[in-house]
C-alpha cells in the first residue's frame, strides 16, 4: 500500500509543480498575442487555479497524511511540517492572491488597459515566483527528509 500512496504522491506534486510552472511559462507568451489571447489566459489560468490545483493539492495532502500514519515518519519530523507548512502556504496564494490577480488581469485584458495589464503580470510573475520556489523548497524537504 505505501507504495501505491507514494506513487500517487509524487504522481500529484508533480501535477500541481508542472501546472504552476506552465502557468507561469504560458503568461507571457499569451500577453504578447494581444488583449483577446490574454483575456483566454486570464480565464484559463483562473480555472486551473480552481480546479486542477485544487485536485492536485488535495491529493497530495491525502496522501501524505496516509503516508505519515502508516509509515516510519512522524508529523513531527520536519520535512513533514515543512510539506505541510508549504501546502497552507500555496493554498493561501490560491486562495486569496491568484485569484484576484487573474481576475484583475481579465478585467484589464477586456479594457484593454495597458498599465493595468502589465500591473497584473507583474504581480503574477512574482507571486507565482514565490509559489514555485517554496513548491522546490517542499521537493527538496522530501528528497532528502530533512531533520528525519
Amino acid at each position: 500500500m505505501r507504495n501505491v500512496l507514494l506513487v500517487i504522491h509524487i504522481l500529484a506534486a508533480a501535477a500541481w509543480i508542472g501546472g504552476s510552472y506552465g502557468v507561469a511559462f504560458l503568461a507571457s507568451r499569451f500577453r504578447r498575442l494581444g488583449h483577446s489571447a490574454g483575456a483566454a489566459y486570464m480565464t484559463a489560468a483562473g480555472a486551473m487555479g480552481r480546479v486542477y490545483f485544487n485536485v492536485a493539492g488535495v491529493l497530495v495532502v491525502v496522501s501524505g497524511i496516509w503516508l505519515v500514519i502508516d509509515g516510519i515518519y512522524d508529523f513531527e519530523d520536519p520535512f513533514v511540517v515543512i510539506g505541510f507548512a508549504v501546502v497552507v502556504v500555496s493554498a493561501l496564494l490560491g486562495a486569496l492572491i491568484f485569484p484576484k490577480i487573474f481576475s484583475d488581469g481579465l478585467a484589464a485584458h477586456q479594457k484593454e488597459d495597458e498599465a493595468q495589464v502589465a500591473d497584473a503580470y507583474d504581480r503574477l510573475r512574482r507571486v507565482s515566483l514565490l509559489d514555485n520556489l517554496i513548491l522546490v523548497v517542499a521537493v527538496v524537504a522530501m528528497v532528502y527528509k530533512w531533520g528525519a
